[in-house]
């Protein structure tokens, strides 16, 4: 029996900083900085994977060993150190783990047993693997598709080949273990004796017999809701527990697993046997505008890309967006809404990139006694209703209500009238079908949503990020007022992010992307005067105006700050480079992933690579930026301020404390100028100083944290009353016995004299009795208590105003 642990703050849990390991960062580096992040104000590092991955693993989620620590990030040896010093420097530590999948390299032990012993192996149980499914003609065979060429010219050319001696199969740089005493004879009857069978590449979106992550065959599903394989995958991560060196735990990609509020409450069981506090579990999860966790999963709630959109929501001025629509639609974008892109993109994922799962679920359903179909019915219906269904995964039993709201959307009028109810109860809540179906939805949403829709529907990229959905409009004010009073009342111990390793560009472009629905007015002449300067280039094609429209607002985020020099030209068109091929490849019109089209690649290349190389054109954004300098700046910084005081533990990405104006990744996780931050932490003056305003900010946020911890922790949340309708500014407070806080930051810019008037008369009351007279502003802390606080005063030449009160204020 587990507690409901959603009211719940892990002890002393304020702020975490993500932190990614490799590309040089191990534990021995991160050990090196631990006071630079304790300086700040940083509770806890939360540390991306550090169990053993494939080799050259650059982001640790491709674990072949669950239970060992990775010696490329120091071993057993080095991690134990950094936790021997972290909890000297007094750091608590949330680690990310990866339970849906592994890596299928030569490290992965339990793999390779697969491949030797087939559905007989003793871990047969740990892989989803479809045994029946026609695997490349050939049930009961595990398909490979690792061929790069048909087998019949890569066993032409010597690349399959027979070390009998050793007991394997050489396929390119694959080493596939060999059945016992099948490696004599001819090499084509030892390749049929085996339990796996090889296949070109591109057979595996088609037919693949095992579960993947999303469409990588290097990643094979694991089946945790067999406990047998929890306990075996969990071993190492259960020492963690009983050592006591893990205060929290991030569970990736919780949509993967069969059913994952099981394995959440099973991870939850395993820590209370072995622990005395309570279990801090974070989990990746994408809710929908109308979703909430189930209440049954015992997890202090999300990784925060639901509080991300709507903190990005109360700097998006919503009129500004109509004429971003209209004209990206004059550039030549769809005339339909988003939902008609999204629908588009998940029938073609469905039909290519995840093909293989689609059939597998179609025959087994064919299979069923209750259906009595053709299988290009069950098809179409399973895809109409994956395109029906409003989220990523509808949980079976525990989310009935959205399963039945997708069943009611999907339109079946011109399939057999008897196919929908038979489909419906071969497909109960908890079955093996509804299962497997919502393992497919989960993916096919991610895949046509963020791979794919995000990289069509432009008109305005501030909307395009994860965990918000473009085709829906920001919440109005009183909506966010809403969502964050309800967090803060189910979800305090959630985490609270505007960046991460998987969001689409840094926070500070989305800061820049979103002062563009304040100033769109300025955005159609100055993109007009950016593609006048294109045409004195000579170029032998163009890319479409649409797709311009999404480079030049990507361009425009990722600009270099005006009048730093740190990033050098030639870099910065090596970066751009990388994201072009990526947002090409990604939207699938005239080049993928799977038909890459390097010619038309090349021809947007040089065209950015024109643009970059001309002086006027460098000149234009530089002046532009710099027009709006001030209220980047002021967006930038209001941003964090509310990450920093709303309901929640915030959560900083490593590097976000200096301006981030990063691309999608790989460009976000890009090494990390720690003796940089260092010199900007202890400048006093100068450049460092100027550029030091985020980290300034953090840490005064964060003594206030670990001052009033109650308060942050557990603070009821209200919207400030009676101030005017559209006044610039989003303001709140919170409170609980003995402390308050106030927090008033502006949404928009304006100039300081304008805004002045706007504010003129706005007031936020005193704080309750039970906290005193007066308010302390946070952010000057010398100046003296007031009894009110006068918004024109603070906020005119100032984008943020956080105060306290209260006798937690003076500890």
């Amino acid at each position: 029996m587990t507690t409901d642990v959603r009211r719940t703050v892990p002890i002393g849990a304020r702020a975490t900083c993500r932190v990614q390991l490799r590309g040089g960062v191990d534990f021995a580096s991160v050990a090196d900085r631990l006071d630079y992040w304790r300086s700040l104000g940083i509770t806890h590092l939360y540390l991306s994977p550090i169990f053993t991955a494939a080799t050259g693993s650059t982001h640790g989620y491709d674990v072949v060993d669950p239970n060992e620590i990775d010696p490329v990030l120091g071993g057993e040896d080095g991690f134990r150190d950094l936790c021997t010093r972290m909890r000297a420097a007094g750091l608590g530590l949330l680690l990310d783990i990866v339970p849906n999948h592994l890596g299928i390299g030569a490290g992965n032990a339990a793999w390779q047993g697969l491949l030797r012993e087939g559905a007989a192996a003793d871990q047969a149980r740990w892989f989803d693997v479809d045994w029946q499914a026609i695997a490349g003609g050939t049930p009961g065979k595990l398909l490979l598709p690792i061929l790069d060429r048909p087998w019949r010219e890569a066993l032409a050319e010597g690349l399959i080949t027979i070390d009998r001696e050793a007991g394997v199969a050489r396929v390119f740089d694959h080493i596939l273990p060999l059945a016992a005493d099948s490696a004599e004879g001819p090499l084509m009857d030892v390749l049929e004796r085996q339990h796996w069978r090889l296949a070109h590449w591109r057979v595996g979106n088609r037919l693949l017999n095992w579960r993947r992550f999303f469409d990588i065959t290097t990643l094979a599903g694991l089946r945790q809701h067999d406990p047998a394989v929890f306990d075996a995958t969990h071993r190492k991560l259960l020492e963690l527990f009983d050592i006591d060196v893990l205060q929290g735990l991030r569970i990736d990609h919780v949509d993967g697993m069969a059913d994952p509020g099981a394995y959440l409450r099973r991870l939850d069981n395993a820590w209370r046997e072995r622990r005395a506090d309570e279990p801090w579990i974070v989990v990746e999860k994408i809710l929908a505008p109308n979703e909430a966790l189930p209440d049954s999963w015992p997890v202090a709630g999300t990784t925060g890309y639901e509080t991300m959109s709507r903190i990005t929501a109360v700097f998006v001025d919503k009129a500004g967006l109509v004429p971003m629509q209209s004209l990206w639609r004059a550039c030549g974008g769809q005339s339909g809404a988003f939902e008609h892109t999204l629908a588009t993109a998940k029938r073609e994922i469905l039909s290519n990139q995840l093909r293989a799962e689609l059939e597998r679920l179609t025959m087994r359903l064919v299979a069923a006694p209750i259906l009595d179909a053709d299988p290009a019915d069950v098809r179409e219906a399973l895809i109409r209703l994956i395109v029906a269904t409003d989220r990523y995964r509808a949980y079976g039993d525990e989310q009935p209500l959205a399963f039945e709201a997708a069943w009611s959307r999907a339109d079946f009028k011109d399939l057999p009238a008897g196919l929908p109810p038979s489909l419906l109860a071969a497909m109960p809540a908890g079955g093996w079908a509804r299962t497997a179906f919502e393992q497919l939805s989960a993916p096919a949403m991610a895949k046509a949503m963020e791979d794919t829709a995000f990289y069509r529907y432009t008109p305005a990229l501030v909307l395009n990020e994860v965990g918000s959905e473009p085709g829906r409009p920001p919440l109005d004010v009183k909506a966010l007022h809403q969502a964050f009073g309800d967090r803060a009342l189910t979800r305090p111990g959630a985490l609270v992010a505007t960046a991460t390793h998987d969001t689409k560009r840094g926070e500070d472009a989305r800061a820049r992307l979103a002062l563009i629905t304040h100033a769109h007015a300025d955005w159609p002449n100055e993109f007009a005067a950016w593609m006048h300067l294109a045409t004195r280039h000579r170029f032998a094609a163009e890319p479409d105006e649409c797709t311009l429209v999404f480079l030049m607002q990507s361009l425009l985020g990722a600009w270099p700050q005006p009048g730093e020099n740190d990033v050098e030209l030639d870099d910065f068109r090596a970066r751009v480079d990388g994201f072009v091929v990526k947002a090409l490849r990604e939207a699938k019109r005239r080049t993928s992933w799977l038909e890459p089209d390097v010619e038309y690649e090349r021809l947007v290349i040089d065209f950015m690579h024109a643009l970059l190389g001309d002086d006027q054109f460098r000149t234009r954004v530089t002046q532009y930026l710099l027009s709006h300098a001030r209220g980047c700046r002021e967006i930038s910084l209001a941003q964090l301020t509310l990450k920093l005081t709303l309901p929640g533990v915030a959560d900083i990405y490593d590097g976000t404390e200096r301006f981030d104006f990063s691309m999608v990744d790989p460009d976000n996780r890009r090494p990390i100028d720690a003796q940089g931050l260092r010199s900007e932490r202890d400048a006093r003056s100068g450049e460092h100083h100027r550029r030091r305003a985020k980290q300034t900010l953090i840490r005064r946020l964060l003594q206030a944290r670990r001052a009033m911890p109650s308060l942050f922790a557990h603070g009821a949340y209200q919207p400030v009353s009676g101030l005017r309708e559209n006044l610039p500014v989003f303001a709140f407070t919170r409170h609980i016995e003995g402390a308050a806080m106030a927090v008033a930051v502006v949404d928009r810019y304006q100039d300081p004299a304008a805004r002045r008037a706007l504010l003129t008369g706005a007031v936020i009351d005193p704080p309750p009795e039970d906290c005193g007279a007066g308010w302390r502003p946070v952010h000057e802390p010398e100046a003296r208590p007031a009894a009110s606080i006068d918004l024109a005063e603070w906020l005119a030449d100032a984008p943020v105003a956080v105060f306290v009160a209260g006798e937690e204020a003076a500890h």
